[in-house]
């Protein structure tokens, strides 16, 4: 067979064409690599969304919390959190390299090549924290020195630490302030510091084998109250700085849905609130007043009405209402302004009521304090439009304590420092809520002053004598009667008798004479007792 086979064509190419393909080739497989090396970009929210996943990083001692609250995020854009353990906290700000740099502006591995899309770790907010990602915060916190209880009346300042021994997590701002301080105030007599994990840094306090760590405000409260015989909170060593959650800063969306879900989350019993109840043993509520309490301006009250009870917000809408309206119509209208006068106290009472059914033991003490009060006041001679003001003061003379953890209130041992300085807010925590109502009565001063005593000696404002409202120095008399001669949950009750013999000992000193001589006329000498 005759095969007509015919040579295959071949294109022949210069030397100089060669040079110049062979060129572009390498050109072109440098190139391909060289974008195969480089990282990901940082994942957007259409990203996050598109893939049905929230990359979630957590870091440090407290994972189990962040964790919780980064899936509570994922459930509220409604995606699959994919939770990433991170070696070790610093890890969150390392660069390509593997190093964390301060005073370098760079964007995270992590967040850089999409592997984590949020940390929520409880970051504290600082420039070199913000020139490498975006944080959105929810809280503030402060800086407090923790220290074994052994050295409480002994440690004042931060100057009182040279030569002690700290315990602390490393790479955590304590740990920087620690450092600063070394070569700084105490450089010629450094504290000793070693590092660990903030859960063993507590542990080598608690058992002496270190003299004090630094923690934020919201750790120290855990840790302390968990352990409050070996534990002490001294003192806070900065001001307050905010909290917050770390993402790209190339990511606009997803701060803004981030921003979203905080606001949605600032009421009590969303996620958040009931994740720091379970971590901390209290909610992220009653952080607000512990945190709020080291704070020399006082309580944010736009803050804490904000995670205030439903409830109490109902009445107290309720009870603007009702002042307003009756307050507009009392000239014209004069019967029906009384039946509002009538629906005001009925208000009253039952904001009343709110408050004392956080405290089994009080129940029914404003109710009390406000007949004894009433009767007092006629007793003096005072006029009737003055005793029905005392009486509506008395009976929310305690509102602000909605503010007080309830387990405080209900506490059958004695109050720590902290836990009674909380309790010292609630007169002028009740008077914030109430100063904006326009009452017949300076309630609201009524109700702020009613633990101010003739010498100085009360609070909030240490107030003396005449300083005083007339009406507060009654309400302060028979509270004090009242809270003696009735059950508490630290002691039973003592009676009327040694009630009475406490006002009698502090007539003119702590209480005024004239109130005094009045409210014992009635016991004494009419019989008065006070109702069950």
């Amino acid at each position: 067979m005759n095969l007509d086979i015919q040579p295959l064509a071949v294109h022949r190419t210069s030397p100089n064409q060669h040079r110049s393909i062979s060129g572009w080739m390498r050109w072109l497989a440098v190139a391909v690599l060289a974008a195969a090396a480089l990282p990901a970009p940082a994942r957007s929210l259409q990203d996050i969304h598109a893939s049905g996943e929230l990359r979630i990083c957590v870091a440090g001692s407290s994972a189990p919390l962040y964790q919780a609250n980064g899936e509570a995020f994922a459930r509220f854009l409604q995606v699959k959190p994919i939770v990433i353990p991170l070696a070790a906290f610093d890890e969150q700000f390392h660069n390509e390299e593997g190093r964390t740099v301060e005073d370098a502006s760079y964007e995270p591995r992590l967040l850089a090549n999409g592997s984590c899309d949020v940390f929520p770790n409880d970051l504290h907010v600082a420039p070199w924290r913000e020139s490498k990602m975006q944080i959105v915060p929810y809280y503030t916190v402060r800086k407090v020195i923790v220290a074994r209880s052994a050295l409480r009346g002994k440690i004042h300042s931060a100057s009182d630490l040279g030569g002690l021994k700290a315990a602390v997590q490393d790479g955590t701002t304590y740990n920087t302030w620690l450092e600063k301080l070394n070569t700084g105030e105490l450089a010629q007599n450094r504290v000793v510091v070693v590092h660990a994990a903030t859960e063993n840094s507590v542990r080598q306090v608690a058992d002496a084998q270190a003299d004090f760590t630094v923690l934020g405000t919201d750790g120290a409260l855990k840790w302390v109250r968990a352990d409050p015989t070996r534990l002490s909170i001294l003192f806070p060593v900065d001001e307050s700085v905010s909290v917050g959650w770390g993402i790209p800063k190339s990511s606009p969306a997803l701060a803004t849905e981030l921003k979203r879900f905080f606001d949605d989350s600032a009421r009590v019993g969303s996620d958040l609130d009931r994740n720091w109840q379970s971590y901390y043993k209290i909610s992220l509520t009653e952080y607000q007043l512990f945190q709020a309490s080291f704070d020399t301006k006082g309580i944010d009250l736009k803050t804490v009405l904000a995670w205030a009870a439903p409830i109490v917000m109902v009445f107290l809408a309720l009870l603007v209402i009702l002042l307003t309206w009756s307050l507009r119509n009392a000239v014209r209208h004069k019967k029906s302004t009384e039946a509002l006068r009538q629906n005001l106290e009925a208000t009253i009472d039952a904001i009343a009521a709110t408050v004392e059914s956080r405290d089994p033991y009080t129940a029914g003490h404003q109710r009390r304090v406000a007949q004894l009060g009433v009767a007092i006041a006629r007793e003096m001679g005072l006029p009737e439009e003055q005793v029905q003001g005392i009486r509506l003061a008395a009976t929310i003379h305690d509102l602000g304590k909605i503010q007080i953890p309830a387990e405080i209130l209900s506490k059958p041992g004695r109050l720590s420092e902290i836990e009674f300085m909380l309790v010292q807010t609630h007169p002028k925590a009740g008077y914030n809520i109430l100063k904006d109502v326009k009452f017949p009565w300076p309630i609201p001063d009524i109700v702020l002053q009613h633990h101010e005593r003739q010498d100085g000696s009360g609070y909030p404002q240490g107030l003396k004598d005449e300083q005083i409202l007339l009406e507060s120095k009654i309400i302060a008399v028979a509270d004090v009667i009242e809270a003696i001669a009735s059950n508490r949950p630290y002691r039973p009750a003592l009676g009327i008798d040694v009630a009475l013999q406490e006002i009698e000992r502090y007539r003119g000193e702590k209480y005024d004479p004239k109130v005094v001589d009045a409210c014992i006329k009635l016991f004494r000498e009419f019989g008065f007792k006070l109702p069950s």
